[in-house]
């Protein structure tokens, strides 16, 4: 991705800080191809408590400048959320697990959140629109999601707030074609009408007969002592621990 000019990236943390901190140095001397001052975010995707993730991001902050924290507390908790913005050097982002327009005004309302995660799951392409421009009457900038095909690039494109979107490696697309491309840095949109995707019905009908097996259930279930107690992965169960 660093080849292609992205010069920032996320990584999920949470379960072992000394691993964190090293994968966190690998990701950073990774973009600095695309970047002499890479962009580091860190998702632990609500398992800590506002005062573990005040602890736990102090400590990486003393290695890293941390463009921002995703879900450091539960994503209603704006108490929590703005504890830990207050504390910290990152922003806090947050939203991708709310569903609607209602459900992120307490954030606003409240100076809980810096950076706003909009997407599809905001009840459409109209309901990611009404949440990106509350958030932007009140000064706080949004980024979308990532999603198969980059398919929400294109509104992403037309929100006055919009800072950056994730991408991911391509691989996801097993039926889809599109007319974009990352170039620089930067999601590069085709002339093809709509969102530019078009489906292969030959591959959809190939899926449906041998669906393909996934992590399960989404959004993911909270990880057990989440938010009173960190219980470290057991050997073989994350990438980093396998082979120690």
């Amino acid at each position: 991705m660093a080849e292609r000019g992205i010069d920032s990236g996320k990584l999920k943390v949470g379960l072992d800080l000394k691993a964190d901190l090293r994968r966190l140095g690998i990701m950073r001397e990774a973009l600095s191809i695309a970047s002499k001052r890479p962009g580091l975010m860190i998702d632990p995707n609500e398992y800590w408590s506002p005062k573990q993730a005040v602890r736990y991001i102090r400590q990486i902050e003393k290695e890293f400048d941390l463009i921002w924290v995703e879900e450091p507390a539960r994503r209603w908790d704006y108490d929590g959320l703005r504890l830990v913005s207050q504390q910290v050097r990152a922003a806090v982002a947050t939203g991708e697990n709310l569903h609607n327009l209602s459900q992120f005004y307490p954030l606003l309302a409240n100076d809980a959140v810096d950076i706003i995660n909009v997407w599809t799951g905001h009840s459409g392409v109209t309901g990611c629109r009404q949440v990106a421009h509350m958030a932007h009457a009140h000064g706080v900038p949004v980024t979308m999601m990532n999603a198969q095909a980059n398919y929400m690039a294109h509104v992403a494109a037309a929100l006055p707030n919009h800072t950056m979107m994730e991408v991911v490696d391509p691989g996801r697309e097993h039926c889809l074609t599109f007319d974009n491309h990352v170039e620089d840095g930067y999601i590069i949109l085709g002339e093809s009408p709509g969102f530019g995707i078009e489906v292969d019905e030959k591959k959809l009908e190939a899926l449906q007969q041998n669906p393909p097996t996934g992590r399960g259930k989404f959004p993911f279930p909270r990880r057990e002592g989440a938010g009173r107690y960190i219980v470290p992965p057991t050997p073989g169960e994350v990438p980093w621990r396998q082979g120690e």
